[in-house]
């Protein structure tokens, strides 16, 4: 099942586009629309679902986990190359979190410049 999607457009004359896309199945897809391809990536962990994503660049991504992991990756591996662990259990207001709800759930990529 999708959990997330993301999508980048370069500006002409290459004019890429790029849809990236998390999955329950622990993967990351990255589509070149214009070859129209695909790359597979992989999560750091087999048992997690990739809860979503975001593209930075056409050649770098994040992804969040259900286990409260942001991962980075770049399209030259096929694995994380960086990851950051949510590693505090407090929540809103003091609350103590369970682990069920350390996942990250939202990813967005911020725009440089002052462009709309």
């Amino acid at each position: 099942m999708i959990t997330g999607l993301s999508g980048l457009r370069t500006a002409a004359p290459r004019g890429n586009t790029r849809i990236l896309s998390s999955s329950t199945d622990n993967s990351l897809r990255l589509w070149k629309i214009e070859a129209a391809t695909q790359m597979v990536f992989r999560g750091r962990r087999a048992d997690q679902s990739l809860e979503c994503c975001a593209l930075i660049t056409p050649q770098s991504f994040v992804a969040g986990d259900v286990h409260g992991s942001l991962s980075l990756f770049s399209a030259s591996k096929k694995k994380a190359v960086f990851a950051v662990h949510v590693r505090t259990r407090r929540g809103f207001h003091g609350r103590t979190r369970t682990e069920s709800n350390r996942c990250v759930q939202s990813a967005a990529r911020k725009r440089r410049g002052g462009g709309s």
